[in-house]
């Protein structure tokens, strides 16, 4: 009977020209989806390499320079001789904080968008934090990037609710649930072979456009654990479609009209990935605000300029006290001027 049953799923699923139109714009929202992210991760694998090559290069030229010093062709001041180390820090290291993306992250770019995932190191800059983010547009970050962890949030459930909202209404409106029941079989055993089939149908659809789009856009094999997380990934997504599916088949069990079942679907998809998600958001941002960005650079900025107060302070304490050695350091001073051609202080 089971078998029978799951073969008249199929007929009625292949006799369904609306479900080919789904299935079609599905798996073009999945290759997108996945075609998008994999191009940010490129991008960020390209700006994290050029970084790379960065820092790479300001180490060559600090080798060469320190080479024509060894061998007297050239005698640079302190703060821009790769020999001395306060030169070496300040005029000719290039560094780079960086967090590469991990095997899976085409699947899902999140906030990777707004976040820097690459930042130059740097020991002079006072708010140099500040300038970290790359310049984008503000509402193309406040809507977020279209991704396929957008596709199976947001889209997914949609194409559940198309699949299920007529699941029992349909047949009995066209008799052939009277026919069902006069068998020798529940009507329970009958709504769980239904949404049975058609989770083992979506599966089965996920899993064939993921692995058609992950053969045309590549995926890097040899990362550690790679098949783990597809796992993992997967299992989590099979989860959340039989969330939708078990949400669906309690709007079922109501016994309404296919109408009826798809408008409470709809609001309940309206609900579970919106209005929730919205609400939850707005209650952390009021209960844990984040600090003011403006006030940040501001108390940045001061702290260096009482840093620096601080430091001059103490210096004219400390030759105030040492008088003879604020005299050889201006001395010293004079002198190197002279030697370079330039005109003393007095």
């Amino acid at each position: 009977m089971l078998i029978t049953q799951c073969k008249h799923e199929l007929r009625q699923l292949a006799a369904d020209r609306l479900l080919y139109a789904l299935m079609v714009l599905f798996a073009v929202l999945i290759g997108y989806g996945l075609w998008n992210g994999e191009r940010w991760v490129r991008f960020q694998e390209q700006a994290i390499a050029a970084a790379h090559q960065e820092e790479a290069t300001a180490v060559m030229r600090a080798k060469q320079q320190a080479e024509r010093i060894r061998l007297g062709q050239e005698k640079p001041r302190w703060w821009s001789s790769s020999t001395d180390l306060r030169g070496f820090l300040w005029y000719h290291l290039v560094s780079y904080a960086a967090k590469p993306p991990a095997p899976l992250a085409a699947l899902a770019i999140g906030q990777s968008d707004l976040y820097p995932y690459l930042l130059k190191v740097d020991t002079g800059a006072k708010a140099g934090f500040t300038t970290a983010y790359e310049t984008a547009n503000p509402t193309k970050l406040l809507l977020g990037p279209f991704d396929l962890a957008f596709v199976i949030i947001y889209l997914l459930p949609l194409f559940i609710v198309a699949l299920s909202c007529d699941l029992l209404a349909g047949e009995r409106e066209s008799g052939v649930l009277s026919l069902l029941a006069a068998q020798p079989v529940s009507l329970l055993r009958i709504v769980l072979s239904k949404i049975g089939f058609r989770f083992g149908f979506i599966l089965l659809l996920m899993g064939g456009l993921l692995s058609a789009v992950f053969a045309l856009t590549g995926l890097d094999s040899s990362a550690p654990d790679l098949l783990w997380r597809l796992l993992g990934w997967f299992g989590v997504v099979a989860a959340y479609a039989m969330f939708w599916f078990f949400l669906a088949m309690l709007v079922i069990a109501c016994g309404a009209r296919s109408a009826t079942n798809a408008l409470a679907l709809a609001a309940l998809w309206l609900v579970a990935v919106v209005l929730v998600p919205a609400g939850v958001n707005l209650w952390i941002t009021t209960a844990y605000p984040l600090p003011s960005r403006t006030e940040y650079v501001k108390t940045l900025r001061d702290t260096g300029d009482e840093i620096f107060e601080q430091e001059a302070q103490t210096t004219e304490r400390f030759f105030a006290d040492h008088p003879r050695i604020a005299v050889a350091k201006g001395r010293g001073r004079r002198v190197a001027d002279r030697r370079d051609g330039t005109r003393p202080e007095a």
